[in-house]
């Protein structure tokens, strides 16, 4: 059931597999639904004086060598733009995640934007003041410490030595 409710087409998902009727089913769609928000609102702040909290982002896209090869059926790619050597580039989301140090908990959220204002509101509404937050110097987490009061370890961006 549960998995029928994060798919997209739940109506026929679980007339196949479970006999319920139009009500059952609302029903249970509602109750589902209560639970997830519950959990999302159940979750509490992260971090605290003198423990760490490491943030960072990514940009998730597929690239196939040479723009060769065959998109799997589970590939959505809506748009298509060349890039500047000719292939055919697929942009993805971006993904904003922070990691507690010694509890291990992760929080990933996918973000539009990667400014400031964005990335510092979810650092302020998931991260305690206080936090050590370590980042990798990029030039959006530069409002953390005004916003938060926090303290900052910087890890920049290096060439690996070999």
């Amino acid at each position: 059931m549960v998995k029928g409710f994060s798919s997209k087409n739940m109506k026929e998902l679980t007339q196949k597999e479970f006999k319920f009727s139009n009500s059952m089913r609302t029903d249970w769609r509602n109750y589902i639904r209560e639970v997830a928000l519950e959990e999302l609102r159940a979750q509490t702040v992260m971090g605290g004086v003198g423990e760490v909290v490491q943030i960072d982002e990514c940009l998730l896209r597929g690239r196939r060598k040479a723009n060769r090869g065959r998109l799997l059926t589970g590939d959505n790619v809506p748009s298509r733009r060349r890039n500047n050597y000719g292939g055919v580039s697929n942009k993805g989301p971006w993904i904003f995640g922070m990691i507690h140090v010694s509890t291990k908990e992760l929080r990933l959220f996918q973000v539009d934007k990667r400014d400031a204002a964005t990335l510092g509101s979810l650092i302020a509404k998931h991260i305690l003041p206080g936090t050590t937050v370590d980042s990798d110097e990029w030039a959006a987490y530069h409002c953390i410490p005004s916003q938060r009061n926090t303290a900052k370890l910087g890890l920049a961006h290096r060439e690996p030595q070999c």
